[in-house]
């Protein structure tokens, strides 16, 4: 593997040059900058992915932390994220494993948690002293959570509505609706089931 070391000897330069070279970071003649370049190019050197994480503290992941992988609203969920975060240039990644204290170890920028519930469940555990940013998917649970987290409100109406329109629009008239009024991950059910 080729380091900048070996680039900065091939440019005639020092490495904190190709440091600022490569980071566009700091100032850097232009002609030298497009030889560095150049040289690393045909080197075939790029940035370590870990040491770059660390020196920027910024991976560009997000962990996206949902044990229900059989369930196709989570599935659909991640993919709209994942569109969403390539469009910005992160990468989301998937933690099935609802262990939180694996969360410490692993490199990520944030987390998006797939509910209320479990947003809460961190938050009075791992999350009390791990200060990592954390969204929440919502489901018009007006709870508050023990700190400020910013959640996605998911239109249940909406939903709702777009589903009834497709099943007819398919040729069912008689149309029903079974609800969650409580589950573990929302204690006291939806506001409207009180």
């Amino acid at each position: 593997m080729v380091t900048r070391k070996e680039v900065a000897l091939r440019a005639g330069v020092s490495v904190s040059v190709v440091s600022r070279a490569m980071n566009n970071s700091g100032y850097v003649e232009a002609e030298k900058k497009k030889r560095i370049l150049a040289i690393a190019e045909e080197l075939g050197y790029y940035p370590h992915p870990v040491a770059e994480a660390l020196q920027k503290r910024r991976t560009k992941q997000i962990l996206f932390f949902c044990k229900d992988l059989k369930n196709s609203f989570y599935i659909d969920m991640y993919r709209g994220m994942v569109e969403a975060a390539g469009k910005r240039d992160y990468m989301v990644v998937f933690n099935g494993s609802m262990d939180f204290e694996k969360i410490r170890n692993a490199m990520i920028d944030g987390i998006i948690m797939p509910n209320e519930g479990i947003t809460q469940h961190y938050l009075d555990t791992v999350g009390r002293n791990y200060r990592l940013p954390v969204v929440s998917a919502s489901y018009g649970n007006a709870e508050g959570f023990s700190r400020a987290v910013p959640r996605v409100e998911i239109d249940m109406v909406r939903v709702m509505e777009l589903a009834v329109r497709a099943l007819r629009e398919n040729g069912h008239r008689d149309c029903w609706a079974c609800l969650i009024l409580s589950a573990p991950w929302m204690p006291g059910g939806f506001p409207s089931a009180r």
